[in-house]
């Protein structure tokens, strides 16, 4: 399987020479995907310094060039696309020249890679998994975490009569303002399949009937803790 990453950090390309940026545990997914033998590895990221593409240990590393602004120009803020901005021609070509199986984007700290939006005019067909066939293959699950960046509602609602396997839940929920507030059916459906829940806002607004949205396409953002009492 070829996996490739658009990262913020070099993750091990230099190990020992670049500075801490918030990417530790990238490095250490890395270091763990290296003991998998069907696995190669494809890791691009933003470098002012460095060009050459390195290979070794089942891993390839292609530094682009930071004035490229990687991550926000490879998301766009979620509602360009992409194949139409020259400055991505570099990117789009090395997805073509690596052919990865999967492609996984990191924010490192601004989590968004992970967002999928409906805005705009071509479709491209992802393989992806049905989280709802991986929990009903184990007789148990101790913990999972939905931190998918906005589809959370429609996974809880696909994974409804398999939740009862779980035991502790965290969900990140977001309510974008030009769409419907579900918290209500997200909330039904942990209690509905025996939880508790402790809800903490992420982002606080002073003056909720003056400002409106936590963010540009926002209105609420709450993380949620749920869990059993057995």
């Amino acid at each position: 399987m070829r996996v490739l990453w658009f990262t913020n950090t070099p993750s091990l390309y230099a190990e020992g020479e670049h500075s801490y940026k918030g990417g530790g545990w990238i490095e250490s997914l890395e270091r763990e995907l290296r003991k998998e033998k069907d696995i190669e590895l494809g890791i691009a990221f933003l470098s002012k310094r460095e060009s050459k593409e390195k290979h070794g240990e089942g891993v390839k590393y292609f530094p682009l060039n930071s004035n490229q602004n990687l991550i926000l120009k490879l998301l766009s803020r979620y509602r360009v696309n992409i194949e139409n901005q020259n400055v991505n021609k570099s990117i789009i070509q090395l997805v073509k020249d690596f052919k990865p199986d999967v492609i996984h984007v990191f924010g490192t700290e601004g989590a968004d890679g992970g967002h999928i939006s409906s805005i705009g005019n071509n479709e491209k067909e992802i393989r992806s998994v049905r989280l709802h066939d991986v929990i009903n293959n184990e007789e148990i699950v101790d913990f999972l975490k939905i931190d998918i960046e906005g589809a959370e509602i429609e996974v809880l609602k696909d994974c409804s009569n398999v939740l009862h396997k779980v035991k502790n839940i965290f969900v990140e929920f977001h309510s974008f303002y030009n769409g419907p507030q579900e918290l209500n059916v997200l909330l039904d459906i942990l209690s509905k399949n025996g939880f508790r829940y402790y809800v903490q806002n992420e982002q606080i607004r002073q003056h909720p009937f003056v400002n409106k949205r936590t963010t540009s396409i926002m209105d609420m953002q709450l993380n949620i803790f749920a869990y059993r009492n057995d």
